[in-house]
């Protein structure tokens, strides 16, 4: 009986279309290596910076995410990386509005 309610709720939970294109970084090409390097080191300075209340260093890292983006969109000029780098610019924003919002 749980189960049936549960793929009930699942199943109506789900509702979101799956996206067309699945964006993953290319292990084989270089760039997208260094690349993902870098952005989880962005990410994981910036989670650190939000931990520890050093909001310059947030505020560094965010733009730091947002310069990756620029770069890849202007400068590599690579589709994946861009909506990639993209992803973690809204991350980190996320991230800063909800610790912001906690702390109130």
């Amino acid at each position: 009986m749980i189960n049936e309610i549960l793929s009930v709720e699942q199943s109506t939970c789900n509702t979101a279309p799956a996206p067309a294109i699945k964006w993953e970084f290319d292990l084989t090409n270089q760039q997208h290596v260094d690349m993902r390097r870098l952005m989880a080191d962005v990410y994981q300075r910036h989670s650190t910076a939000l931990t520890n209340e050093y909001e310059s260093s947030s505020s560094y890292c965010r733009g730091y995410a947002y310069g990756l983006y620029r770069f890849a969109r202007c400068v590599l000029k690579d589709t994946t990386l861009t909506v990639l780098c993209a992803d973690l610019v809204e991350a980190v924003q996320v991230q800063s509005k909800l610790h912001s919002g906690l702390r109130g």
